[in-house]
């Protein structure tokens, strides 16, 4: 910090300014400790997203290998996938989980996905019931919406654990917050914005890869104003439009 803090007060005097650095008075640096959050035992589903039918949650309540079996549960498809099962451990033992600490932290996950050439995405869920993105692979594009080494995760937290499902529907996750119909729609997986149909997302896809992940909350009901004096309108030579 002192470094830096010389090298711009440098920068600042080589500009020909009247100004003049004499003194440092105080120097007061703040520090946080961050600890990624990491998923462990088996946690029940909330009822309402347990309703939705849309997420597999493979019962481990005794270790704390979720992220494990949430992945295998995707590679591995099995007639009852949410039984943590001798078969299930065997098809555990085929990917490649060198140097993957359990419980995983939601940053460590990149690290299954250049071993196994997978495309992990994390969603988190928080308490006021917001399905929101915590980890978008780097791989991930448009050409892969429907491609197998895609696995979405959902990570629960009940107030003291954390724990992995896997995402079996992304559009039956969503819908039901963003349309009261029953028409499936297709979801950008970064914006958490909501489409018609599949050839309409992939533009929006391409375009959200540029950016970070992040969901776009419009405000509430009645919160909004709008022009109603028709009759002050008048043509102009230019407009400018402020578009939110």
């Amino acid at each position: 910090m002192k470094e830096f803090q010389l090298e711009r007060t440098e920068t600042f005097q080589g500009q020909n300014t009247p100004w003049e650095f004499k003194e440092v008075l105080f120097y007061d640096i703040a520090t946080v400790p961050y600890d990624p959050v990491d998923g462990s035992s088996y946690i029940q589903l909330p009822k309402e997203l347990a309703d939705k039918h849309a997420i597999i949650n493979v019962k481990n309540e005794n270790d704390n290998e979720c992220f494990k079996w949430a992945i295998t549960s995707a590679v591995y498809k099995d007639k009852d996938p949410q039984r943590l099962n001798n078969q299930m451990k065997e098809n555990a033992n085929k990917l490649n989980w060198e140097g993957i600490n359990f419980p995983t932290k939601v940053n460590d996950t990149h690290k299954f996905e250049k071993q196994n050439n997978y495309a992990i995405n994390v969603f988190g869920y928080s308490k006021d019931k917001d399905v929101h993105t915590l980890i978008i692979s780097k791989t991930y594009k448009s050409s892969m919406i429907d491609d197998p080494r895609v696995i979405n995760l959902l990570l629960i937290w009940d107030g003291k654990t954390s724990h992995y499902c896997r995402v079996k529907n992304m559009s039956r996750l969503l819908s039901s917050s963003k349309n009261k119909h029953e028409h499936k729609r297709e979801y950008c997986l970064r914006c958490m914005l909501s489409f018609k149909s599949r050839k309409s997302l992939i533009e929006p896809i391409e375009l959200c890869t540029k950016n970070e992940p992040g969901k776009i909350k419009m405000p509430k009901k009645n919160n909004y104003v709008h022009f109603k004096n028709q009759r002050n309108k008048m043509r102009v030579p230019f407009v400018i439009y402020g578009d939110f």
